[in-house]
């Protein structure tokens, strides 16, 4: 190198780089040539600072990009004229795109989204054109609603205006599916209205008792049956808090049996005493059947009471008029299980529901009769899982009705203590 032209490059005040000639021979560059250069360095920085423009753009898209795909809402990016800028693989599923997000890419993203309706989308056309208008109107606007889904499920959407140099440069749209928060809403509703049903029922009882109690002060025998039906009435109203207030406690583990060495006929009996009163105003028969003689358990006086309240109530309700429920308790084979069983002759239950009734708030999704909160027989799972026993349902042995069951271990460190 004998002699050599640099020119800087520039970006406005900033210096990005440097334009360098280099010739083997000693020379003087003239003029003419540093004005050729200096045009030259414009150039090339313009293109730099286009290229250093391109990747970052590209790489902030990339990055918007991984962002959109990582969050479980649909969403699209459209620019100031309704063009698709961006879209996750979310909302492609959520709209049956099976075409690659690259060739939807600079398309009309309404008008996308509204050919895939008569294509299996998930959005009634009605519901999805009166979407459509609502993102069409006042693009500036924040705005968000919800619709449902073919399908049962509900989605939450919410457009935001994309805004750049004080201008309006297009719009972000995301939805969200809400099911889950929809089903716990109706769920919600659904449960105030079956716990008022349940406690109100007890109440009009209690209410009717009084009132005959005092309609029929001197009459011994119907005074002491209204008396009996507020008592009854009155339990009854107390269990269902109770099993309110211990269900969560029993669903985490928190609320461990207070147990205590008992006779479980006795307490079977002393079970069967006031539901006696309903049994005969319904016209039903209840009693306990004869068994063999059974050791002492160790348990909680107070769950499996309700357990057995639970169990013997439920039989009696779906029972005829003139039906009969039998409450059998005997060993099983091996000695080590006492299984507690409640005969009814009511309409059944289907295969398909046994397991499910003994979930938390089955009986909120039944079709048939909705005759209590669906919490009974949950409670009833977890106080006798939380006594190391298991619950179920199968079919009466004449084929008409249920035999609702449960079991409880036999703990051979019975020391002969017995509380009562």
């Amino acid at each position: 190198m004998q002699a050599a032209l640099i020119v800087p490059l520039r970006s406005g005040a900033e210096l990005i780089g440097t334009l360098n000639f280099f010739v083997a021979n000693p020379t003087q560059y003239s003029l003419d040539d540093l004005r050729i250069a200096a045009a030259l360095a414009a150039q090339v920085s313009v293109s730099l600072q286009n290229a250093r423009l391109h990747n970052a753009a590209t790489q902030a898209r990339d990055e918007l990009h991984t962002v959109l795909e990582s969050i479980a809402d649909a969403a699209i990016v459209l620019d100031r004229n309704g063009r698709i800028l961006l879209l996750n693989s979310a909302l492609r599923d959520l709209f049956s795109l099976v075409v690659d997000a690259r060739k939807l890419s600079g398309k009309r993203g309404l008008a996308v989204l509204q050919h895939r309706v008569g294509r299996g989308c998930l959005i009634e056309r009605a519901d999805l054109h009166t979407l459509l208008r609502r993102w069409a109107n006042d693009p500036a606007q924040n705005t968000t609603g919800s619709l449902p889904l073919t399908d049962g499920r509900h989605i939450e959407w919410a457009r935001a205006p994309l805004v750049g140099s004080g201008q309006h440069q297009g719009a972000v749209i995301t939805l969200r599916d809400i099911s889950a928060r929809v089903a716990l809403e109706q769920l919600r509703a659904d449960m105030t209205s079956l716990l008022v049903h349940d406690l109100r029922t007890p109440l009009t009882s209690i209410m009717m008792g009084l009132d005959l109690m005092q309609a029929y002060r001197d009459e011994p025998e119907l005074y002491n049956m209204a008396f009996t039906t507020i008592k009854s009435a009155s339990r009854q109203m107390l269990d269902h808090v109770n099993t309110i207030l211990d269900l969560s406690r029993l669903e985490v583990g928190q609320l461990d049996p207070d147990r205590s060495w008992e006779m479980l006929p006795t307490l079977i009996e002393n079970t069967l005493t006031p539901l006696r009163t309903l049994a005969t105003q319904a016209q039903q028969e209840l009693h306990m059947a004869n068994g063999v003689e059974l050791p002492p358990l160790n348990l909680d006086r107070g769950l499996i009471g309700r357990v057995l309240g639970n169990l013997v109530g439920n039989a009696l309700k779906f029972s005829p008029a003139g039906g009969k429920v039998i409450v059998r308790a005997q060993l099983n084979a091996t000695g080590d299980l006492v299984e507690v069983a409640v005969h009814d002759n009511g309409p059944g239950i289907p295969p398909a529901l046994r397991t499910q009734i003994f979930e938390k708030y089955a009986q909120v999704r039944r079709e048939d009769r909705r005759r209590g909160s669906g919490m009974g027989l949950f409670f009833c799972r977890l106080a006798v899982e939380a006594h190391g026993g298991q619950i179920g349902v199968r079919d009466a042995p004449a084929g008409a009705g249920s035999v609702f069951w449960f079991t409880l271990p036999v703990l051979p460190a019975y020391s002969g203590a017995h509380n009562d």
